[in-house]
């Protein structure tokens, strides 16, 4: 099993974009997707990843105050059940199939 690890400091725009298209991927749906808002307060961004939440069973949520990349990734990996890691940031486009 694989887990993808995304440690989200951004905006709600750039986290709607990101997930509206990541969620769609056949394998990530198969897959356990943790996710750690990192101080990160907008509410938008909050009830987005809510609602995913409720959507998709394969997700994990944490709510963090402001720790830096490396500490959310280290907290997600500690939850994470995956043999195999995959740190993803909001800011990039996944093309159909690429994982």
């Amino acid at each position: 099993m694989v887990s993808f690890i995304i440690s989200l400091d951004t905006t709600y725009e750039m986290a709607n974009n990101f997930f509206n298209i990541f969620l769609t991927d056949t394998f990530v749906q198969c897959s356990e997707v943790i996710v750690v808002v990192d101080g990160n307060y907008n509410l938008k961004i909050r009830n987005l990843l809510q609602q995913l939440k409720n959507q998709h069973s394969n997700i994990l949520l944490f709510f963090i105050d402001k720790s830096g990349y490396g500490k959310a990734n280290n907290l997600a990996v500690k939850q994470s059940s995956g043999e195999y890691l995959f740190f993803i940031n909001c800011d990039i486009f996944a093309e159909k199939g690429c994982f």
